[in-house]
Order: C-alpha cells, then structure tokens, then sequence
C-alpha cells in the first residue's frame, strides 16, 4: 500500500481524509498540521502521495509545495481546498500537482482521484 502524507491545520479535515482512506485500505497514513511539519515529513518518510490544503499556518500550501518540489521533483501531490481559490489552484498546477479536489469532497470523489494517481 501506498504511504500517503495528509496536510491540513484542520484536525477535523484530517481525521475525515484518514477515515475516507483506511475505509478504502490505506493505512499507511502520516498527518501533519503545519507547513513546516509537512516538510519535515515528506523529507524523513517520502510519502508516494500528499494531500495538500492550501490554508495552512506559517506558511500556505504553495509555499509547502514549491519546498517538496524542490527536494522531490516528482513528488505526487494533490491539493484539497476550499471553493474561491483558483488563484492558488492556478500557481499550483504550474507547480505540477496532479489534482485538485475541492471541500467538501466526498469519499468517492477522493479515492477515484487517487487511485488516478497512484
């Protein structure tokens, strides 16, 4: 199975992505609630996959993705964000993320983008 590292500074958020993914059989799941954290991880565990929101505190999501590019040029990143971002979607995706998946999602949604990508 995939390792697959999940970026958002919502506890909630991220106990719904871990729910939606184990109840589909991932279970090698990392979380982190900052930028900075998710750096860290992605630099220790290189995760197959990361899903990325774009609000995040410290730094925004743009800003964790140019970083895991930077280490990790095909790194495998999508982003989970909020409706009224596309600027951000739009930089991300020159960016080379490979997928955008707007909140709320639905688990199906979600697990039909990864199983995409992965």
């Amino acid at each position: 199975m995939p390792r697959i590292l999940v970026v958002d500074d919502s506890g909630y958020t991220r106990s719904m992505l871990r729910a939606a993914l184990e109840v589909e059989g991932f279970t090698d799941i990392l979380e982190a609630s900052t930028g900075k954290e998710a750096i860290q991880k992605y630099s220790i565990n290189k995760p197959d996959l990361v899903l990325l929101d774009i609000v995040l505190v410290e730094m925004d999501g743009i800003e964790v993705l140019r970083a895991i590019k930077k280490m990790d040029a095909n790194a495998k990143v999508i982003i989970i964000s909020a409706v009224g971002q596309e600027k951000y979607i739009n930089e991300a995706r020159a960016l080379g993320v490979l997928g955008y998946i707007a909140k709320p999602f639905s688990p199906k949604e979600l697990i039909t983008k990864i199983r995409e990508i992965i």
